[in-house]
C-alpha cells in the first residue's frame, strides 16, 4: 500500500529530481513535518496578536501610586506583550514553512506515481536569456534621465523569489519558503515600527514626569496638559491640580 500523499514517508525529501542522496538536515526536516492534522494556509498574522493572559495576572497586581510607576508599568506590559506577539508570529512562519513542505512532497509524490521515469530525470535547466537590445537602450535612457523625471519614489516593493522558474520539487520549495520568510520579516518591521512608536509616547511622558525631558518636550506636554475647560485650573500632569494666577 502506498503512503498518502500528504505524508510521502521518511526519507522522501532526496527523491527529488536534483538530489543524489539524502542528507541528515533533510531526513531530520521529514522528521518535523511527519505530523497529522491539516495545516490550514495562512493568509494573516492578526491571530498572532492575542496571547494568553498569565494565570497570576490578578493577583500579582498592585496599583501604581504615581504617575512614574503608571507609566513605567505600561512600558513593561507593552514590551512583554510585544516579545509575546513576535513570538507567535515566527510560530505562525514556522507552520506556514511546515505546511509548504507537505505540499511540495506531497505534489513529488504525485508526480513519481504518475511518471516514475519521468520524475527520476532531472529536468533541463532553464535557458538564460540575456538583455535584448531594445531593453539594454531602455535600461540605459532610464539611468540617464534627469533627477525627478521618474515622479515619486513610493515604498520599496517586497522581493518577489517566485518571479525566477524553479528547476525541480527542491527548488521550487526554497522559492517558497524564502517568500513565506519575507513576508515575515517585512511583518515584523512594520509591527517593531509600530510598538517602537507607541513606546516612544511612553518615554517622553515618563521623562516629562521626571522632570528629564527635553525643553520642547517639557513645551509640548505642558500644552497637551492644560485644562482648556477655562476654569483656570489645569493639571500640571502629576496627579496635582494647581491654580493659574497670572492675567
Amino acid at each position: 500500500m502506498n503512503p498518502s500523499p500528504r505524508s510521502p514517508g521518511s526519507g522522501y525529501a532526496s527523491s527529488y529530481p536534483d538530489d543524489e542522496e539524502a542528507s541528515e538536515e533533510e531526513e531530520a526536516e521529514n522528521e518535523d513535518i511527519e505530523e497529522t492534522g491539516e495545516i490550514p494556509k495562512l493568509t494573516s498574522i492578526t491571530p498572532a496578536m492575542y496571547v494568553p493572559i498569565p494565570a497570576d495576572f490578578i493577583t500579582r497586581f498592585t496599583p501604581p501610586t504615581t504617575a512614574e510607576e503608571h507609566l513605567q508599568g505600561s512600558i513593561s506590559t507593552l514590551n512583554a506583550h510585544a516579545a509575546a506577539v513576535k513570538a507567535n508570529i515566527l510560530a505562525l512562519t514556522k507552520r506556514e514553512c511546515v505546511r509548504v513542505v507537505r505540499e511540495v512532497n506531497a505534489a513529488g509524490w504525485r508526480e513519481r506515481e504518475r511518471d516514475p521515469a519521468a520524475a527520476a530525470t532531472p529536468p533541463p535547466p532553464p535557458e538564460r536569456m540575456g538583455l535584448r537590445p531594445e531593453e539594454r537602450k531602455m535600461m540605459v535612457a532610464n539611468l540617464e534621465a534627469p533627477r525627478g523625471s521618474g515622479g515619486g519614489r513610493g515604498l520599496a516593493g517586497r522581493p518577489n523569489f517566485e518571479a525566477w522558474p524553479a528547476r525541480g520539487l527542491k527548488e521550487w520549495k526554497e522559492v517558497r519558503l524564502m517568500g513565506v520568510v519575507s513576508r515575515t520579516m517585512c511583518e515584523l518591521s512594520g509591527y517593531e515600527r509600530h510598538v517602537g512608536s507607541v513606546r516612544g509616547g511612553y518615554e517622553e511622558k515618563l521623562r516629562w514626569e521626571m522632570g528629564t525631558g527635553t525643553e520642547s518636550e517639557r513645551e509640548r506636554m505642558g500644552v497637551e496638559a492644560m485644562d482648556v475647560s477655562g476654569d483656570g485650573v489645569r493639571d500640571d500632569g502629576g496627579g496635582e491640580m494647581r491654580m493659574d494666577t497670572g492675567p
